[in-house]
């Protein structure tokens, strides 16, 4: 803090507020909007997850009293491609809310294409990464948060 009662913010918390979505790359400079980014950051780490302002969530539906039974098997395949839906969809829900900025989510399935080639894995497993990474970009433009390469 300095002598007039203001904080001082470094690169890094700067670096880290870009990083996690809180804050525009090209805004980096702007006070005010790094004040706002802060204040957004504090709100939802120490804030109930929600912005002050925010109304309490409506129920989402109904919720089970006991663990849900399976009533059909779903094959290996099937189960693999709900789980990729299910990041893609998280990463899409993390960029649109500001919790991740696009080329983290970018970055998140670059790193587990390079994972796969590293482990030698199935040359399924390194095409599917690629593809989810296309798909997440295709999702990502289809919502405009990102530029479209055209």
């Amino acid at each position: 803090m300095s002598d007039d009662g203001c904080f001082e913010l470094d690169l890094a918390t700067i670096e880290g507020l870009v990083s996690r979505g809180f804050l525009a790359d090209s805004a980096r400079r702007d006070m005010d909007a790094v004040e706002q980014a802060l204040q957004k950051f504090l709100r939802y780490e120490f804030g109930g997850k929600r912005p002050a302002n925010q109304p309490p969530a409506k129920p989402i539906g109904d919720v089970p009293q006991f663990p849900p039974v399976a009533t059909v098997i779903v094959s290996p395949e099937g189960r693999a491609a709900l789980s990729e839906l299910v990041v893609e969809q998280t990463l899409v829900a993390l960029v649109n809310a500001k919790m991740l900025s696009p080329p983290a989510a970018v970055d998140i399935l670059t790193r587990v294409e390079e994972l796969a080639l590293e482990r030698k894995l199935y040359d399924g497993v390194v095409e599917g990464a690629r593809f989810a990474r296309a798909n997440l970009l295709y999702q990502l433009g289809q919502l405009r948060l990102v530029p479209s390469s055209r």
